[in-house]
């Protein structure tokens, strides 16, 4: 039974992934605002919208675009999450229930861990003396790797130990 559950969600994770390829950038502003505003609240700097450019800041020389939604991290969040518990769900309406709950809690997780990386490459990028700017963009990906990584791992804990809290409602791995 949890073979469809499975089959649907690698149908959702295709099309979420189609559409986060084709789709012009006005299409996510539900995600991309939300990271902007922390990010200008957290460290006071304005942001001004251009179409299909996303979110430029020219004071700082920073650009929030279509590449920093974090489009591929929630896809893992919530393939992670789902493929890891969901079978431990007995009916159908608890595993719908579940899928929703996994997808709000994917799309709140994205909007802040992608804040937080892009705020702490901003904070790390000031630390870089000029003669490094080379290996800025290295500097700026092992930043993301490292806060989506601890993102998940720690999403993965919360997850697990909510199971093992509740382990009566949900049915025994085989």
């Amino acid at each position: 039974m949890n073979y469809i559950w499975y089959i649907l969600l690698g149908i959702l994770i295709g099309t979420i992934k189609f559409i986060s390829v084709k789709a012009p950038l006005n299409n996510f502003l539900f995600l991309l605002n939300p990271i902007v505003w922390i990010v200008k609240k957290y460290l006071n700097i304005n942001f001004s919208y251009y179409e299909n450019l996303g979110f430029l800041s020219e004071d700082m020389n920073i650009n929030i675009g279509k590449s920093c939604l974090g489009i591929n991290f929630f896809i893992v969040m919530f393939f992670m999450i789902i493929t890891s518990f969901v079978k431990n769900i007995k009916s159908s309406i608890n595993k719908l229930f579940f899928i929703l709950l996994v997808l709000i809690y994917s799309y709140m997780a994205t909007i802040l861990s992608t804040s937080a990386r892009i705020i702490g490459s901003i904070c790390i990028m000031r630390l870089i003396p000029v003669g490094y700017m080379k290996y800025e963009r290295l500097i700026h990906e092992f930043v993301g790797v490292s806060f989506y990584f601890t993102y998940m791992i720690g999403s993965y804990y919360i997850f697990l130990k909510g199971f093992e809290k509740w382990g009566k409602v949900y049915e025994k791995r085989i």
